[in-house]
């Protein structure tokens, strides 16, 4: 794929270039329901949930070993540096870390959302030293506890979304999170977050 050869050869060219001088991070490979939607349209998509379940679980087993595939093959470069890893958002491990996501998910139900992301999750928080998952939007609320459920899963970065109060307001949902065990992240004012404090 000319795309995976572009995005492989310019990690690798930023890693012979500057070393241990900056982060090199993963690109954001996507995610499962995501993945498949920007190949098959996102309206497809969930026409396909109903009508080829099958054939979507199938689809997504063969997109998982893909993305790990082709995380192995970025993290074998970006380590040479000896800086760890960062994915697309801000965060940093010594080890293969990555956040994940499933911007789909907001279209579907809890009971769905056990069926075709909370597999392919918990695989990628399986094989990853430190998986984060980007909680993005008051749509993704209702799989909170199944991805709270993932023993392997280190951490949830909650994203209110646009046009919704700031993540200081939301202490009810954050308290879940972190009487779960997992860490929060958060971009909040000073003032949110002497509030949160």
């Amino acid at each position: 794929n000319p795309w995976w050869q572009r995005v492989y050869g310019l990690t690798k060219r930023a890693v012979e270039r500057w070393g241990d001088q900056v982060q090199v991070s993963h690109t954001d490979l996507g995610e499962n329901l995501d993945i498949l939607a920007s190949l098959r349209d996102t309206q497809q998509l969930l026409m396909d949930l109903y009508d080829t379940p099958e054939e979507v679980a199938r689809l997504l087993d063969e997109l998982r070993q893909l993305w790990i595939r082709y995380y192995e093959e970025l993290y074998a470069i970006i380590r040479l540096a000896g800086r760890g890893t960062s994915p697309w958002a801000t965060i940093w491990s010594p080890r293969r870390c990555y956040m994940l996501q499933s911007d789909f998910s907001y279209m579907i139900s809890p009971q769905m959302f056990e069926r075709f992301v909370l597999p392919d999750i918990a695989a990628c928080c399986e094989f990853l030293d430190h998986a984060c998952y980007h909680l993005d939007g008051q749509g993704q609320i209702p799989h909170l506890d199944l991805l709270l459920s993932l023993e392997s899963l280190d951490a949830i970065q909650w994203v209110p979304g646009s046009g919704n109060p700031p993540p200081e307001e939301w202490l009810p949902l954050l308290q879940r999170i972190r009487k779960a065990g997992k860490l929060c992240q958060l971009y909040v004012s000073p003032q949110g977050a002497l509030t949160i404090v």
